[in-house]
């Protein structure tokens, strides 16, 4: 993807993110985005975001049957 995608995308990311708070979805969707989240800021080079969350997306993901 070229850089600016990237930005795009993570537009979109964190406004599903957003969403996906308050409309209550499960675990398994909101780990989802919070792991293309972190993977947009990391092609963006925006590493210490990138690794909140992918930590954030283990920690939410953990114990939802969807998940594992």
């Amino acid at each position: 993807m070229i850089r600016h995608e990237y930005k795009d995308a993570l537009n979109y990311f964190l406004t599903g993110l957003e969403l996906a708070g308050k409309y209550r979805n499960s675990k398994s969707t909101i780990s989802n985005l919070q792991r293309k989240t972190g993977e947009a800021y990391e092609a963006l080079d925006s590493f210490r975001k990138a690794k909140e969350y992918y930590q954030a997306s283990l920690e939410t993901g953990e114990g939802d049957a969807e998940y594992n």
